[in-house]
């Protein structure tokens, strides 16, 4: 994902809301998404706190850089992981933590 610069950002969010232009003319002067700047505008992919939306974390560190890893290490040896199997390592490794709140893989 191409980073934005925060500034071009904030001016074309200002543009738009200030009526000077609209939002695919703010987008295209300033070089921005029109994506990026309707969430900029909308705060679509953030809380009511400002945090992002989505799930927590599923694996510790420790387990996160262990199973890639491992998943590295069986690619290195001509058998990749499918998503499928990624999935189904993760779930045991939950299961086996006890941490039973990710409800994604239920």
């Amino acid at each position: 994902m191409q980073s934005h610069r925060s500034d071009s950002i904030k001016q074309a969010v200002s543009a738009v809301r200030q009526n000077h232009l609209k939002l695919r003319q703010a987008a295209r002067e300033y070089g921005v998404p029109k994506s990026t700047l309707f969430d900029q505008l909308t705060q679509r992919k953030k809380g009511t706190d400002g945090q992002r939306k989505g799930y927590s974390h599923v694996l510790a560190v420790e387990e996160e850089q262990a199973l890639v890893s491992y998943v590295e290490y069986m690619a290195s040896q001509g058998f990749p992981f499918t998503r499928a199997i990624l999935r189904c390592y993760i779930r045991e490794i939950v299961r086996r933590s006890g941490n039973l709140i990710f409800p994604i893989f239920h």
